[in-house]
């Protein structure tokens, strides 16, 4: 039945859907993909893609932690690049 759902052969019914919802632990938003209310939808939403981490194996989360170091340390270092290169930084290092 999921699958013919999934490929738009068949429609549940509402109470169908909220069972489904209910014995998964999830709203039937999340069930349906769709957005929460005051919430976008992005295939791309970091918060989503962050609940599917727990399925990769450990080398696959390594590799994502030391990308995910990589990118923070390059935001670090622009953001202090940025205050070295300012002006008031150099008056103050400079008297």
């Amino acid at each position: 039945m999921v699958a013919r759902w999934e490929n738009a052969q068949i429609h549940p019914k509402e109470d169908t859907v909220a069972r489904i919802a209910e014995a998964l632990g999830i709203t039937v938003a999340e069930l349906l993909n769709q957005p929460e209310p005051g919430r976008s939808h992005r295939k791309d939403d970091l918060e989503s893609l962050w609940s599917e981490v727990g399925l990769l194996d450990e080398h696959d989360r390594a590799v994502l932690r030391s990308v995910l170091e990589a990118m923070i340390l390059r935001h670090r270092m622009k953001d202090a690049m940025a205050v070295i290169t300012s002006s008031t930084w150099r008056d103050n290092v400079a008297s």
